[in-house]
């Protein structure tokens, strides 16, 4: 639990809300922006399939 306090994470269980970490390979923050939102980018593909149970949406 003490590792959890030191980075926030115990806010985000302490709030139920849902959450999940997704760590891009070969990657800087320039590209991750730069290629977020093109349909082959693994990042985007991720935060659908966080977000689309939570919207309702089915892809």
């Amino acid at each position: 639990m003490a590792n959890d306090r030191a980075d926030g994470r115990w806010h985000l269980k302490a709030s139920e809300l849902p959450a999940t970490v997704f760590g891009a390979r070969d990657t800087t923050h320039n590209r991750l922006n730069a290629n977020l939102g093109q349909p082959d980018d693994p990042a985007i593909k991720e935060l659908y399939r966080f977000l689309d149970p939570l919207v309702g949406n089915s892809r």
